[in-house]
């Protein structure tokens, strides 16, 4: 069942449902061996024994989620907070979340935006959405059962309609703001809203927000430089995809990202194998001024340290890195450097 307050609200039930997630989640984690099954088998996994756990009873309480508020406000309103949907702050998506960077391989202080970039996934809520609309869509057609147990769910329904209750409300305005062929059922000729394309404007929704937030974010700036697009990447079932991922999404200890948390200035982040008078003579002829800063480019293309991953790779790899092109299917010459990238230390001995 399901927990509510006298005042109807259902946070003790998320937290609830997000502890028995939990303990679904480290089960799985358990038996599921990362090297041996692919990535979309693991998530289907998820979405099939973690998902029906975590957003039991959604078509109840989803209106009280982060997610579903600020998707219901009006899109032209002044400082709209939906602007940058904060996904993380729902109990179901957090357990998303968590999965996604343990299959993955990441930090758990991984950026969210490139998560959900390369596996192409969206938040469980937008899911949900059409969920809660079709089951708001046969409690309004209630009223024409003869069945006693449906009228007392259409009862409490219409006292919702008649105070103008959140939960009613929240369904009218996704109909509203995303829905404009919202369908008429007969014999009835009670309107209702088409819950497939309110599901699918809140997910072109949500990815303008992701290409909004993920250009603005500037410790995605390598990120950003391979990635225009939401999808699934191949280099996900590769034998190093951990390390591919990580270096994507900017999750090593490069003077670029742990000078970005010691608040040290971007232009002294530099490298400590390359900024060092034996080594600017080696480099006087490669197209870069000093100061030199150690980032994911320089790593790739130039730096001393990984000169000897580099030279294994092919002309076709080389070209592509020299022209800023990352490849979406990289061989294993390529992951072998990602490896070399995200596993180094900052110092040098």
């Amino acid at each position: 069942g399901i927990v509510f307050r006298l005042n109807g609200r259902f946070d003790e039930a998320q937290k609830q449902l997000k502890l028995n997630g939990f303990r679904g989640l480290f089960a799985l984690q358990k038996i599921l061996d990362t090297r041996s099954i692919s990535k979309e088998a693991a998530f289907k996994l998820f979405d099939a024994l973690i998902e029906p756990i975590v957003c039991y009873g959604s078509s109840v309480w989803l209106p009280e989620t982060s997610l579903i508020k600020q998707l219901a406000l009006k899109r032209d309103a002044p400082e709209n907070p939906a602007k940058n949907l904060n996904v993380w702050d729902d109990c179901h998506e957090k357990i998303h979340i968590r999965f996604m960077k343990w299959l993955i391989g990441v930090k758990k202080s991984t950026s969210i935006a490139p998560l959900y970039g390369d596996t192409g996934r969206t938040p469980l809520g937008l899911r949900l959405a059409k969920q809660f609309l079709d089951y708001h869509n046969r409690v309004a057609l209630m009223g024409e059962s003869r069945v006693e147990s449906t009228k007392l769910v259409y009862q409490a329904y219409s006292e919702q309609k008649r105070l103008g209750l959140h939960w009613y409300q929240t369904a009218e305005l996704l109909s509203k703001l995303y829905d404009t062929t919202a369908y008429v059922r007969k014999p009835s000729s009670t309107l209702l809203p088409n819950s497939a394309r309110v599901r699918d404007q809140l997910t072109a929704r949500f990815w303008d927000t992701w290409e909004e937030c993920r250009t603005k974010n500037k410790k995605l700036d390598f990120y950003n430089s391979v990635k225009d697009h939401p999808g699934p990447e191949p280099y996900l079932d590769t034998r190093e995809s951990r390390h591919i991922a990580q270096l994507r999404m900017s999750c090593h200890r490069l003077a670029i990202e742990t000078g970005r948390h010691r608040g040290i200035p971007r232009i002294e982040r530099v490298c400590p194998w390359c900024c060092v008078p034996e080594n600017i003579l080696a480099l006087v002829h490669l197209p870069f001024s000093d100061p030199i800063i150690q980032d994911e480019w320089h790593m790739l293309r130039e730096c001393i340290a990984t000169q000897e991953a580099r030279d294994e790779l092919d002309s076709p790899t080389k070209d592509s890195l020299s022209n800023s092109v990352f490849p979406a299917n990289p061989d294993r010459a390529l992951q072998k450097l990602a490896k070399l990238v995200t596993e180094l230390e900052l110092s040098v001995d």
